[in-house]
């Protein structure tokens, strides 16, 4: 898993596990440093930096430039937001370190993402083709519209989660980016 952030965590409690006689309340802190949810809290706050960004360009391309369609646009902001989202959730949540191996980690993760790209393509769509239908007010169309594009995304947090777990937390064997130089004799 995340050696540097768990050494970190117990390094915090001192090495004292709950049934040592602390309080309640240290247990509770405890639990709440634990290294499951301080990744869950950093990836949390990679997804809200890398939503934002996609969102601003959302906005942008869609609604104050106007150049594109629903669809462009939500391909655009999904692609602006992607390369933050990498790199704070691999280095940040996860704590890995070096190069990225591009088999294991890359294009795991940007399938990953891509599938998240077809479904905010999909659910802005089906929205924009009936936003019309119901109001005239621009910007309550694209109000509408970015809150599907944003709850597309909200809605697969989890599972991205759950999968990024499982894609960042396990050892590389070969190749690894994380493991120290060979020397060579």
């Amino acid at each position: 898993m995340d050696l540097e952030l768990d050494t970190a965590v117990a390094e915090d409690h001192g090495g004292d596990s709950a049934g040592d006689g602390r309080s309640a309340r240290a247990a509770l802190v405890g639990r709440w440093r634990s290294p499951l949810v301080t990744r869950v809290v950093r990836y949390a706050l990679g997804s809200v930096i890398a939503s934002l960004v996609s969102l601003v360009t959302f906005v942008l391309v869609y609604g104050v430039i106007g150049g594109l369609s629903p669809r462009q646009s939500s391909i655009a902001a999904s692609l602006t937001g992607m390369v933050p989202a990498y790199f704070l959730n691999r280095n940040w949540a996860w704590g890995r370190r070096g190069r990225s191996h591009f088999l294991k980690e890359v294009l795991p993760y940007l399938a990953a993402s891509v599938l998240g790209l077809v479904a905010a393509m999909w659910s802005v769509d089906t929205v924009s083709s009936h936003v019309k239908a119901w109001t005239d007010d621009k910007t309550l169309q694209v109000t509408l519209v970015a809150a599907a594009y944003v709850g597309t995304y909200a809605s697969l947090w989890v599972l991205k989660f759950l999968f990024f777990n499982v894609l960042f937390a396990r050892p590389h064997r070969h190749a690894d980016a994380d493991a120290p130089a060979r020397q060579v004799s």
